[in-house]
């Protein structure tokens, strides 16, 4: 049980510290709008992937931009990496009982 319970804290963990937020711009973005438009990408394609809403929102103006690399989201990913490192390292340890 306290496998299961560490591998979620991990799982948690790496989600939260890995929220570098990708985001669509667009001048004069609303994000209203933005939403309404992605509605209407959803509901015209007859098999809506991420990479199909993608290039419809891409064709109605919208641009897809990666997070800045803020002094903030460097030091994140500074301390993910090494943490997730040692608590996979640890979870496997606990699973084969060293």
């Amino acid at each position: 049980m306290k496998r299961f319970l560490v591998l979620f804290v991990l799982i948690a963990f790496m989600t939260s510290c890995a929220s570098l937020n990708y985001r669509w711009t667009k001048p004069d973005f609303n994000q209203d709008q933005f939403e309404k438009d992605k509605e209407e990408c959803r509901k015209s394609l007859s098999q809506p992937s991420d990479e199909e809403i993608k290039k419809c929102l891409s064709e109605e103006g919208y641009k897809f931009e990666p997070p800045p690399m803020t002094v903030g989201n460097v030091l994140k990913i500074a301390v993910m990496v090494p943490v997730a490192i040692v608590i996979l390292g640890l979870q496997l340890c606990m699973m084969l009982g060293v």
